[in-house]
């Protein structure tokens, strides 16, 4: 229902992009401050969000 629905082809590679940058974010707070904490699950809470929301 999102508007570059009728764009496969811009939405996928928007998508990839996004879904890329923010695991590439996510991972490189987490190597930097281990142990976990609150912060990192939020940020890992988002991209798994918004990889949910763009595959539906």
């Amino acid at each position: 229902m999102h508007s570059f629905s009728s764009h496969p082809i811009i939405s996928t590679s928007i998508q990839s992009f996004l879904n890329q940058q923010m695991f590439n974010i996510f991972i490189r707070n987490l190597m930097s401050s281990y142990p976990l904490n609150p912060w990192n699950i939020f940020h890992f809470e988002v991209w798994l969000g918004f990889s949910l929301h763009f595959q539906l």
